[in-house]
C-alpha cells in the first residue's frame, strides 16, 4: 500500500470517529430520554441522529468510501423507520443500494479474481436492499445491468452462482418456481453471506434476510398457503379409577398443503397415557384434510378424593412450500376427573325436583291465587328438568348442573310466594279491587254509550221535526180540499133534492086520471121520485157528517208533530230508567 493511501486511510478512520460519534450521540441521549417516558423528545434527538449519519455517509460519498456511506445510510434508514419516518427511511436505503453498487464497481476495478467476487457480492445486496423496500424491478434491473457490464469478470462458478441470485428470485416471483426460490435462498446461506464476511461487510447480511423475507411474503401472497386448525376433545364426568379417550381433531383449512405437519401431546403429570402415540408426525396434509389424535388415558392414583383439574394439550408446528414453519396448538383444556359419577347424582337431583314440581301443582290447585299463571310456571319447570335430561343424554354435565340449580332456586321463590297468606290475602284484596275497577269503568264506559246514543237519536228526531210539521200541514191542506169538496157535494145534493122536489110537484097525480094503467104508472114514478129524494137526502146527511168530523177539521198546527213527540218522551224515559240502574251497580260496588 502506498503512503499515501495509508495516509487518506489514516484520516479516513480519524474522520469516521468523529462523523459517527455525533449520531451515537444522539441515539444514547434519545435512549436517556426514553427511559424517563419523553418520548417526544426523544423522537426528535432520533430525527438529528438520522441527520447526522446521512451527512456523515455523504462525507464518505465525497471521499468515494462507498461501502461505509452505505452502512451510514442503513443505518440512518433504521432509526427513521424505528420512528415511523417510512419515506424518508426508503430514501436512506436507497441511497445505501446505490452506494454499495458503487462500492461493488470499485472491487471490480482491481480486476482480481478475489476482488470480483466481493464486488459481485456488494451488488447482489445493494439488489437485496431495493427488494427490501418493495423496489423489485429496479433491483432486479441493476442486478441484471451489473451482471452484463462485468460478464468477462464474472467467470468463477461460486462468483456466478452469486451473480444469479437476484435473476433466481425474480425468476421464482414471475413464475411461482419454488426451485428457484430455494437455489436462491441456500446460495444466500452457502455463498452470499461467506462473501459479505470476506468483503468486511457482514452487517449487509441484516438487509439481505430482510430482503428474502420480502420476497417470501410475496410469493406466499400468490401462493396457496396451508392454515391448520385444532379442536381438543375432554371426556366429562370421568373418575379417578377408568380409562378415558383423549382425543385432538387437526384440520388443514388453508388452499395449501402443510408440510412436515408434527404434533404431541402434553399432559399433567398425574395422568398416564395407557395407549396411543404421544407424538404423531405427518409429510403432508392437504387442504381440508383432517387428522385426528387419539390416546387413551387414565389418573395415576386410583385413590384420589373429591376432584382435581389436569391440564391437557397438544403442541406442534407444520411448514409450507417455502420452508416457513408455523405453530400449532390445541388446548390447553381441563379435564375434571373425581371420585363419583356426577351425572348418576344430577338424575337423582332431577327426580327430587321434580317431585317437589308435583307438590307446587297441588298447592295451586288450593291455593287462593290466579291458577292459569302459575299452572304456566310450573310446566316451563317441567320442560326445563326435561331440557336438564337431555343435557346429561349428552354429556353436558355443566349445562344440566346450572339448569337444575337454578330450577330448584325459582321453586323456592314460588313456594314461598304460595305460602305466605298476608301476601296471599293482599293478591286477593287487590284482584277484587282490579274486578271492581275494571266493572266500574266497564259501566261508566256502557253508560256513556247508551247516553251518546239516546242523544243521537234525540238529535235525529229533533231534525225531523221540520219534515214532520210539512207533512202535516201537507195533510191538514188535503183534508181542507176533501171538506170543500163535501161541501160542494152537500149543496148540489140539495140543489137536486129541491128540482126533485119541484119535478115531483109538477107530476100529475093518479085521482087526476080515469085510465086504470096509467094511474098505476104516475103512482110508479112519483114512487120512485118519493125514494130518489130520500136516498139524496141521505147522503146529503152522511156528507155532512163526514165534513165536520174531527179528523178533517181537526185542530191547530202542533209545535211538535204527535209522533216524534212520543218517541222523544221514550228515549228521555230510557235514558232515566238506564241512568238509575247504573246508579245502582255503581252503589253497590263501592
Amino acid at each position: 500500500m502506498s503512503e499515501e493511501r495509508i495516509e487518506r486511510f489514516i484520516a479516513e478512520q480519524a474522520r469516521d470517529l468523529v462523523r459517527q460519534s455525533a449520531g451515537n450521540k444522539f441515539l444514547r441521549e434519545a435512549d436517556a430520554l426514553m427511559e424517563k417516558g419523553d418520548f417526544a423528545g426523544a423522537d426528535k434527538l432520533l430525527v438529528q441522529a438520522a441527520d447526522a449519519f446521512v451527512a456523515s455517509a455523504q462525507e464518505y460519498r465525497d471521499g468515494k468510501s462507498y461501502k461505509k456511506s452505505a452502512i451510514l445510510m442503513c443505518t440512518a434508514g433504521d432509526v427513521l423507520s424505528d420512528i415511523g419516518y417510512s419515506e424518508r427511511a426508503v430514501s436512506s436505503y436507497a441511497l445505501a443500494a446505490d452506494d454499495l453498487l458503487g462500492a461493488a464497481r470499485e472491487h471490480l476495478m482491481w480486476e482480481d479474481d478475489m476482488e470480483t467476487k466481493k464486488g459481485t457480492a456488494l451488488a447482489v445486496a445493494s439488489a437485496m436492499i431495493l427488494l427490501m423496500i418493495g423496489q423489485d424491478a429496479e433491483g432486479f434491473h441493476r442486478a441484471r445491468t451489473f451482471a452484463s457490464e462485468n460478464a468477462s469478470r464474472i467467470r468463477f462458478p461460486d462468483v456466478i452462482r452469486l451473480s444469479q441470485i437476484p435473476q433466481q428470485l425474480e425468476t421464482a416471483i414471475q413464475t411461482l418456481d419454488l426451485a428457484s426460490f430455494s437455489s436462491a435462498e441456500n446460495a444466500i446461506v452457502t455463498e452470499l453471506k461467506a462473501a459479505l464476511v470476506g468483503g468486511d461487510a457482514a452487517s449487509f447480511s441484516t438487509y439481505v434476510d430482510k430482503g428474502m423475507d420480502m420476497v417470501r411474503e410475496t410469493l406466499r401472497g400468490r401462493l396457496k398457503v396451508p392454515k391448520v386448525v385444532s379442536q381438543l376433545e375432554l371426556p366429562v364426568d370421568m373418575t379417578f379409577t377408568e380409562q378415558f379417550p383423549l382425543r385432538a381433531v387437526i384440520k388443514n383449512t388453508g388452499e395449501g398443503e402443510a408440510l412436515n405437519l408434527s404434533a404431541e401431546w402434553h399432559v399433567d403429570d398425574g395422568i398416564a397415557i395407557v395407549s396411543g402415540e404421544k407424538k404423531t408426525q405427518m409429510p403432508r396434509l392437504d387442504s381440508g384434510e383432517s387428522l385426528t389424535l387419539e390416546i387413551t388415558a387414565k389418573s395415576k392414583q386410583a385413590d384420589l378424593m373429591g376432584a382435581k383439574e389436569y391440564s391437557i394439550m397438544v403442541r406442534g408446528t407444520y411448514g409450507d412450500k417455502l420452508s416457513t414453519e408455523y405453530s400449532l396448538q390445541a388446548g390447553p383444556g381441563a379435564l375434571i376427573l373425581k371420585d363419583f359419577k356426577e351425572a348418576e347424582k344430577l338424575r337423582h337431583d332431577i327426580d327430587v325436583t321434580d317431585s317437589r314440581l308435583g307438590l307446587l301443582r297441588d298447592t295451586i290447585e288450593v291455593g287462593d291465587l290466579e291458577k292459569e299463571p302459575l299452572h304456566r310456571i310450573a310446566e316451563a319447570f317441567s320442560d326445563a328438568l326435561q331440557q336438564a335430561r337431555g343435557d346429561l343424554g349428552q354429556n353436558e354435565i355443566e349445562s344440566a348442573k346450572t339448569r337444575i340449580a337454578l330450577i330448584n332456586q325459582l321453586l323456592e321463590s314460588v313456594d314461598s310466594l304460595l305460602g305466605d297468606d298476608a301476601l296471599s290475602e293482599k293478591l286477593v284484596q287487590a284482584r277484587e279491587a282490579e274486578k271492581r275497577a275494571h266493572t266500574m269503568m266497564m259501566l261508566e264506559s256502557l253508560s256513556n254509550e247508551v247516553g251518546e246514543r239516546i242523544d243521537r237519536h234525540k238529535r235525529g228526531l229533533e231534525d225531523d221535526i221540520e219534515s214532520a210539521k210539512e207533512k202535516w200541514n201537507s195533510e191538514a191542506s188535503k183534508k181542507k180540499e176533501i171538506v170543500g169538496v163535501l161541501s160542494e157535494m152537500k149543496e148540489s145534493l140539495a140543489e137536486s133534492i129541491l128540482s126533485l122536489e119541484s119535478v115531483y110537484n109538477k107530476l100529475p097525480t093518479a085521482s087526476s086520471t080515469t085510465d086504470p094503467d096509467e094511474a098505476a104508472s104516475r103512482t110508479r114514478l112519483r114512487s120512485a121520485m118519493d125514494d130518489s129524494k130520500a136516498k139524496l137526502a141521505e147522503i146529503q146527511n152522511k156528507v155532512s157528517r163526514i165534513a165536520a168530523d174531527d179528523f178533517l177539521t181537526g185542530a191547530a198546527e202542533p209545535d211538535v208533530p204527535p209522533t216524534v213527540k212520543a218517541a222523544l218522551e221514550s228515549l228521555s224515559s230510557i235514558k232515566a230508567e238506564l241512568d238509575e240502574v247504573l246508579a245502582s251497580k255503581k252503589r253497590t260496588m263501592e
